[in-house]
């Protein structure tokens, strides 16, 4: 068993397509590893065993074998779902089969009867038995739980309850890709930005450039430790750049801002506002409407095609197809190693990066960029607040009405995947070079 489980872990290990092998033969009917799959994944994890709609009724039972176990799912009097063992606690007998309504669960060996809760309500003979409880003798029942109509249950009853797994973001994710975002990639490219160039003078406009600056030069960093076969250690990469700030004299002052050029509170109203208006669009929009796919729900399927993108960049630079090793991935990637590079640094999954956690603060940054980009090209900071109100509501209507928000995540699952990004851009910057022909020069 030892010898198969190190040929799988080299098998899956592959650094490249070419260097690939299928399964070694004996993985495919090995009963050893048939078993240690069902106790450490299928056992300790949620299994699927029927629509809620096959025990719609007060009375309905369902029964069905899974891991070996016979089990039967119930709908009591009280329309509560109970999981229980078939088995009867005396023989051994089970004590239904099939599927229908029932006042009872009966064994055909003694008629031990059970409620549909489990509870051991009849036992024939047994008055008479010194230290008999019925009471000791329900049916086991085991954990179970329902998402979006199906019934799942969980064996060992140790799993992560299934909600935190199928519906929300955990807050500890949040925390942490927000952590990665901030010190990661904002931090760095603020400096980068300042060194190379200069400060804009307040820290929103410099947080907006930062941030495409630190999104590039995290692409540089994915690439070259890619290559080396060093993604695990993609977090040195950002670190060099902060310390490196810290450690030289010469680069410590770039941590502030040399003459500060502080924006009106108007326009910090008017670009919270579009951003407030912006995240509230996306999330009830695209994020609404594609959840992960273990969730089940309906979800456009060029997802999965961005979804193997990601896994090909944290695999490989340059990449290539994942359908089909051996040839270039042509493809508008960048995103996609964009998502590779925080899923590398973070050590949380390209699913829950591409699907939850990516999408809101590149929102915020593309809207700040709008508001950046129209303040230096018309130097009023009114035209600014015009330009990301014009953006925010093309992306907005974009996001409502099956367009595509930051260039991955179309809202209808049967709608256009394109043109609303460019649009909402020169949307807005032509609302704001409207402002400009009649605002006074200053």
């Amino acid at each position: 068993m030892t010898t198969l489980l190190e040929s799988l872990a080299a098998t899956c290990g592959a650094p490249s397509p070419a260097e690939a092998t299928t399964l070694p033969p004996e993985a495919y009917g090995s009963q050893e590893l048939f078993d240690l799959e069902t106790e450490r994944i299928f056992k300790a994890g949620w299994v699927p065993l029927c629509r809620v709609e096959q025990v719609a009724e007060p009375g309905s039972y369902y029964s069905i074998d899974i891991l070996g176990l016979p089990l039967v799912v119930t709908r009591d009097r009280a329309g509560e779902l109970h999981v229980l063992s078939r088995s009867c606690r005396h023989r051994w007998m089970d004590v239904c089969s099939g599927s229908g309504t029932t006042r009872a669960l009966q064994c055909p060996y003694h008629l031990w009867t059970y409620g549909l809760d489990g509870h051991l309500a009849g036992t024939p003979e047994m008055g008479g038995s010194t230290g008999f409880d019925r009471a000791d003798y329900n049916l086991r029942a085991y954990r179970h739980d329902v998402w979006q109509g199906f019934l799942f249950v969980n064996i060992d009853a140790a799993a992560t309850p299934l909600a935190e797994q199928l519906a929300g973001v955990p807050l500890g994710s949040i925390l942490r890709y927000d952590g990665y975002f901030l010190a990661g990639v904002v931090l760095p490219g603020i400096l980068i930005l300042r060194l190379v160039w200069r400060s804009t003078g307040n820290w929103a406009e410099d947080a907006a450039l930062g941030a495409a600056v630190g999104i590039a030069y995290q692409l540089l960093g994915l690439a070259i430790f890619t290559a080396l076969g060093l993604q695990d250690w993609l977090v040195v990469w950002p670190a060099l750049v902060v310390v490196a700030f810290l450690a030289v004299p010469r680069l410590r002052p770039y941590w502030r801002i040399a003459r500060p050029a502080p924006l009106p509170l108007a326009w910090s109203w008017g670009v919270a506002i579009a951003v407030g208006v912006l995240v509230f669009g996306v999330v009830t929009g695209p994020m609404l409407y594609h959840l992960a796919p273990s969730d089940g729900s309906v979800y456009n399927q060029d997802m999965l095609y961005h979804l193997s993108m990601v896994h090909e960049l944290m695999r490989s630079v340059p990449p290539q197809l994942p359908q089909v090793a051996g040839e270039s991935l042509d493809y508008h990637w960048f995103a996609n190693a964009d998502m590779a590079a925080a899923a590398d640094i973070t050590r949380l999954s390209p699913e829950l990066v591409l699907f939850r956690l990516w999408l809101v603060p590149l929102t915020v940054v593309s809207v700040l960029l709008t508001a950046v980009l129209a303040r230096q090209v018309s130097r009023q900071w009114l035209a600014a607040v015009v330009a990301v109100q014009g953006s925010q509501a093309t992306f907005t209507g974009a996001a409502q009405n099956g367009g595509l928000t930051i260039g991955i995540l179309p809202s209808d699952p049967d709608g256009p995947v394109s043109r609303y990004v460019d649009v909402a851009v020169f949307t807005g910057l032509g609302d704001a070079r409207n402002a400009v022909n009649v605002l006074p020069r200053g």
